[in-house]
């Protein structure tokens, strides 16, 4: 059984990151939902004081693993995290992080059910 984190922790100076690529290292890690705060994490208009942004970050680990990367729509909207369907449907541009995309609470649940479920908050 693999294990999937549940990121609800808003930026958090990539600590959420670490961890997660930890568990990719080792071949623990299957799924990333992003809901309340932690899709912050993925909007790739945030601008940190040095380095790369979470957002850049969290690109770099889901390609690198070919990880599912799934960011809660209502909690993206609410926080201006748009993927190009939703950027063009409010006529703005998009802000998710490259490989991430939209999804519902289904996928959460699914989730639930199928995996290990790390909390990380």
């Amino acid at each position: 059984m693999k294990t999937s984190l549940l990121i609800l922790a808003g930026p958090d100076q990539g600590r959420a990151v670490a961890i997660a690529d930890a568990m990719a290292r080792r071949g623990e890690l299957s799924r990333l939902f992003f809901m309340s705060r932690g899709v912050e994490q993925l909007n790739t208009n945030a601008l940190p004081a040095k380095g790369d942004n979470l957002a850049t970050q969290w690109s770099r680990l889901i390609e690198a693993h070919d990880l599912d990367a799934i960011a809660c729509v209502t909690s993206a909207l609410n926080a201006g995290v748009l993927d190009e369907s939703q950027a063009q449907k409010f006529e703005r541009h998009a802000t998710l992080a490259h490989g991430a995309e939209l999804g519902g609470l289904g996928q959460l649940v699914d989730m639930l059910e199928q995996d290990k479920v790390v909390t990380l908050k």
